[in-house]
């Protein structure tokens, strides 16, 4: 038997930098596309004031009415 499934499973994830801090959000430039992605503070992993300008992150886009997608599961690297 062949674990097809494994091997077409598309890795949607993007890493980043964090390119600028507000109180409640922030703001992430994607190393993928170089897209930039907003998440607000109830999707960052732990405390939004570990998140400083430049910080590396891990998360999951997704397509927003905003001007800017939206970055989920927001984690440092």
């Amino acid at each position: 038997q062949t674990d097809w499934i494994g091997q077409t499973l598309l890795d949607t994830t993007h890493t980043g930098e964090v390119i600028s801090v507000f109180p409640n959000a922030i703001m992430i430039k994607s190393d993928k596309n170089r897209d930039i992605f907003y998440s607000d503070r109830a999707e960052c992993d732990g405390d939004i004031a570990d998140y400083i300008i430049g910080a590396k992150v891990h998360f999951h886009p997704e397509i927003s009415k905003r001007k800017h997608a939206n970055a989920k599961k927001v984690s440092r690297l």
